[in-house]
């Protein structure tokens, strides 16, 4: 559109932001870490109206469901790809980690196997006149790599759940279960009773 005077003008515009909108924007940013990635929250934050946890929890569920593509896209973007994950699990399947060990007396450094290294030694030290032989009244702080067990523990755990190589999770029920419609009360004794023996 022109202007009289020759200037161009950009027509305006009016974008409209939906509840589903907030409700990603909420989703999607990591400085609220109760929000971030919590599909329930950011219902309740994007300001939808529930009068339950479940009813915010299934106006989320349809949101991820709903923006699934925009929000595969988001993760692309932000390094959280399936094939970025995929390289992170790789990588926490060798984690390793340092640890600080005391040892009493002086640790000559050329002795140590490798992933070791002498950070400090306290006291008095002597060295044999041949350089062979260290020795110390004090205390030597030693760094030492190796295997973070736990992390790697946890990497394997996660991967065999992915694969689902896990058996079904049992699901202990207490209370009341209350059937509406027709009951076959000889089968549902039956039922009961073969729960029982097992």
């Amino acid at each position: 559109m022109f202007a009289p005077n020759g200037i161009v003008m950009a027509k305006k515009k009016t974008v409209k932001i939906t509840k589903r909108d907030v409700w990603f924007k909420y989703f999607t940013d990591p400085s609220n870490r109760e929000i971030f990635l919590n599909a329930t929250a950011s219902a309740k934050a994007a300001g939808y109206k529930a009068k339950s946890e479940s009813a915010f929890s299934s106006i989320g569920h349809e949101n991820l469901t709903i923006l699934d593509e925009r929000i595969n896209k988001w993760m692309e973007d932000v390094g959280l790809s399936e094939n970025a994950l995929n390289r992170k699990h790789i990588q926490l399947l060798d984690a390793e980690e340092t640890k600080l060990i005391k040892a009493k007396g002086a640790v000559n450094g050329n002795e140590l196997l490798p992933g070791c290294e002498v950070i400090t030694v306290t006291g008095e030290i002597i060295t044999s006149k041949d350089g062979d032989q260290t020795y110390g009244d004090g205390e030597t702080i030693l760094a030492v790599n190796m295997p973070a067990l736990g992390i790697q523990a946890k990497a394997l755990d996660m991967g065999l759940k992915r694969k689902g190589m896990y058996a079904p999770e049992k699901r202990e029920h207490s209370g009341e279960i209350t059937v509406k419609g027709e009951m076959n009360v000889k089968g549902l004794k039956d039922a009961i009773k073969r729960d029982q023996e097992t």
